[in-house]
């Protein structure tokens, strides 16, 4: 779980940032694939993780340190609590930011009170998770499509992936993809008196939408792995990522 303290502009983000950390991360991948000798291949680390210092592949940690690029004006903390019992956030200063990016978000109703609270009060609640607890699909008034994929190895997951982002709210249609691993996992119900759609999977299925709450916002994306260094650092895919936390309002 990151937060952010307080928001700066992300309006103004230059078309070429010296992303020091991901070149580092994309020769040590690169190595990782291809160094070995004449009877041995080095293969890549496939496991899952997500988490913000890990640098193999399906870690975060391009992610996490891409966001003092960001949000160069913003105090950028980690906290593991549940809602309600954070150290850096207020219910009652706006512009602030909490971002979660994991596998599975088991937010209880009272804990998704508290998130709708914040946001309410002129923040934004941003959250990228495959699975979503019951309490956020009712209290967020969707259906998302997750299964529960624990009996799964990560090994056993599909590979390549493709995502986007829609128009108009990021100017034209935008699509990207890469070789690597997904959930699949997307919303099959959405109340469209009260929710945004931002972005499709590669069937179509929305997986990324906005709801309004008070003076602030909320997003729920459901593709984590799109946040992960394989993906950010193949190609352009980082561009996917800037945008949509580029929509963290002022």
């Amino acid at each position: 779980i990151l937060t952010i303290l307080p928001v700066s502009s992300t309006n103004s983000l230059k078309k070429y940032i010296p992303y020091f950390l991901a070149l580092l991360l994309s020769v040590a991948m690169i190595i990782l694939l291809f160094t070995g000798n004449n009877k041995i291949n080095r293969q890549m680390d496939e496991k899952i993780t997500l988490r913000k210092q890990d640098k193999i592949p399906y870690g975060t940690y391009v992610a996490y340190h891409h966001l003092a690029h960001l949000f160069p004006a913003a105090a950028i903390y980690a906290d593991r609590r549940e809602p309600g019992y954070w150290d850096s956030l207020s219910n009652n200063i706006p512009k602030q930011a909490f971002i979660a990016i994991t596998g599975r978000f088991y937010a209880s109703k009272a804990e998704m009170k508290k998130l709708i609270s914040f946001a309410e009060n002129g923040n934004d609640v941003f959250v990228s998770a495959r699975y979503l607890s019951q309490a956020a699909d009712d209290i967020l008034g969707c259906r998302s499509s997750a299964a529960d994929l624990s009996k799964y190895s990560d090994e056993e997951r599909d590979d390549s992936m493709g995502i986007s982002l829609s128009d108009p709210f990021f100017g034209k249609n935008m699509e990207y993809d890469y070789p690597g691993k997904k959930f699949s996992s997307y919303f099959d119900k959405i109340d469209s008196t009260t929710t945004d759609v931002l972005g499709f999977d590669e069937q179509g299925h929305p997986n990324f939408i906005h709801l309004r709450a008070g003076k602030g916002n909320f997003y729920i994306q459901m593709e984590p792995l799109a946040f992960s260094n394989y993906f950010l650092l193949h190609n352009n895919n980082i561009g996917y990522y800037e945008k949509e936390l580029s929509i963290i309002k002022q």
